[in-house]
């Protein structure tokens, strides 16, 4: 409080400003508030339908999509080292996309992403002429 028991208005302002700043992330430049706010909903979304479809918490991981020479891997890894449980969950979803993209099963990534994603046209086109194979990573 203020002298004569007023309260300062930079307390209530500084409160303010601290929830907001948990609320979201950043807004991208060139954005509008609305925009801005449909990405995230959309990103929601896309990360509830990936736990879903894959099994795991898409926080608790990080997808590496690589590009070679002969073609690519995607590789998936856990924040956590210690994260058994989502090292498991990401292991047996990595075997089953082998599994089912050798038997040109093309549907979970439909299921993550509420769309077909760039590229799985081409997979489905293609499928005699791609080996898909699961690695452990240590």
């Amino acid at each position: 409080m203020g002298s004569g028991g007023h309260v300062s208005p930079l307390i209530p302002f500084v409160a303010v400003a601290l929830l907001l700043t948990g609320q979201h992330p950043e807004m991208p430049a060139g954005m509008s508030h609305e925009e801005h706010l449909k990405q995230m909903q959309k990103d929601e979304a896309l990360k509830q339908r990936g736990a879903d479809a894959m099994g795991f918490d898409q926080d608790a991981a990080m997808h590496h999509f690589r590009l070679t020479a002969t073609g690519g891997s995607i590789e998936v890894t856990v924040k956590n080292q210690r994260d058994e449980k989502t090292i498991a969950a990401i292991r047996s979803h990595l075997q089953s996309i082998a599994s089912g993209f050798a038997g040109g099963h093309f549907d979970k990534p439909f299921q993550t992403h509420g769309e077909v994603p760039a590229g799985v046209v081409e997979m489905q086109n293609n499928s005699q002429k791609i080996a898909y194979r699961y690695e452990d990573l240590p």
